[in-house]
């Protein structure tokens, strides 16, 4: 993909606009967006939806260490809550219902997520009683570890469809994504 990922067309937007927009549509109270690469770019593919209320941008300075920086910052800003909905931003097939079924299914102690043919998939719900252990995470970690070590635990949202599991990381992923339904 020659552009940045986020930035590529989808459905007249752009892939991040869509994964932004589900999260504004959905009962979620407040959505952190963190930028970092870019992100003078990244900030104007969702340019009509700076104004909403419901949305903050917050600029991740060490981006260039990895992702789990971006989770981080996201969980120090956070307000007050019981949980916290995280997803990646190349994921425009997440859509506001998923948001609200994971929402509504949230046992407050446990991780949720939607699983997929066995396997996990995005959004994920993690609880407050992680966020000292997600803060924990380096460079490119991500949770994924500390879901495993919870997963029979964890509450899994059985779903039947691609939406959460479809990441846009290669051109062949940009592809498949170009091919699937309109929601």
């Amino acid at each position: 993909m020659p552009q940045h990922k986020l930035l590529q067309p989808f459905k007249q937007q752009t892939i991040l606009y869509h994964s932004v927009k589900a999260s504004l549509d959905s009962d979620l109270q407040q959505i952190l967006l963190i930028v970092g690469h870019r992100n003078e770019e990244i900030i104007q593919a969702v340019s009509e939806l700076q104004t909403h209320p419901k949305l903050q941008i917050i600029f991740n300075e060490d981006w260039a260490t990895g992702r789990a920086s971006s989770l981080r910052i996201g969980i120090e800003n956070l307000p007050n809550c019981n949980g916290v909905l995280v997803y990646p931003g190349d994921m425009p097939l997440i859509t506001n219902s998923l948001i609200n079924d994971l929402i509504q299914t949230f046992d407050s102690g446990e991780a949720c997520f939607p699983v997929y043919n066995q396997r996990k998939g995005h959004p994920v719900v993690f609880p407050k009683e992680w966020f000292s252990d997600l803060k924990a995470l380096q460079g490119d970690q991500s949770a994924l570890g500390l879901i495993k070590a919870h997963w029979e635990n964890a509450t899994k949202l059985e779903r039947t469809d691609i939406e959460t599991q479809l990441n846009v990381n290669t051109p062949k992923d940009y592809e498949t994504l170009q091919g699937q339904r309109e929601f």
